[in-house]
């Protein structure tokens, strides 16, 4: 009995998530094609007052020469923007793919032995100490709104003292910060 409600209430939840994910999935090829609707848009628009600035640059008036020069300029931006658009997926797969290859170094890293833990823990540590670092000249992640900061890298490649000179340069650039309210 108890394998029958669990059975019903699975093929349930099935049922509804499949016609959500339906929905999910029309929605977003409707948004996909408003997309590439637009961007053939943009670039004909881009074409069009490209076209158009040419030909009023060839009338000999100056109004007409910086109305030209504006119209063509609106056209290029318009066509970059269409070209922007374009190349936006291909560098997100890029990243992806990036992504993928330091996962899977980091796991050849991983398995070649003893040489590599130890690689891998000096990473670790190193990205550990760097963010501790970023974390105490900032005051932490998105609390100091628009505050700019100068980072010394060369205090993380010196020796013991530097990092103890650059930590001693941030803990009083903290406290100057908040003196002053920032």
């Amino acid at each position: 009995m108890a394998n029958e409600a669990a059975t019903t209430i699975v093929l349930r939840m099935r049922d509804e998530a499949s016609a959500g994910m339906q929905q999910f999935g029309n929605t977003t090829q409707e948004a996909r094609l408003q997309s590439i609707e637009f961007n053939a848009a943009l670039t004909a628009m881009g074409s069009a007052l490209t076209a158009v600035g040419s030909l009023l640059n060839q009338i000999d008036n100056p109004a007409a020469k910086a109305a030209a020069t504006f119209i063509t300029t609106a056209g290029a931006i318009l066509a970059t923007t269409s070209a922007i658009i374009q190349v936006i997926p291909y560098i997100r797969q890029l990243i992806t793919w990036l992504r993928s290859l330091a996962v899977a170094q980091a796991i050849i890293q991983a398995l070649s032995g003893p040489a590599g833990w130890a690689t891998l823990g000096i990473g670790v540590a190193v990205a550990g100490a760097a963010t501790a670092g970023i974390i105490a000249a900032t005051g932490g992640f998105g609390n100091r709104g628009g505050t700019t900061v100068n980072v010394n890298t060369s205090a993380f490649m010196g020796s013991d003292a530097d990092a103890r000179k650059f930590a001693t340069k941030t803990q009083r650039y903290s406290r100057e910060n908040e003196r002053l309210g920032r």
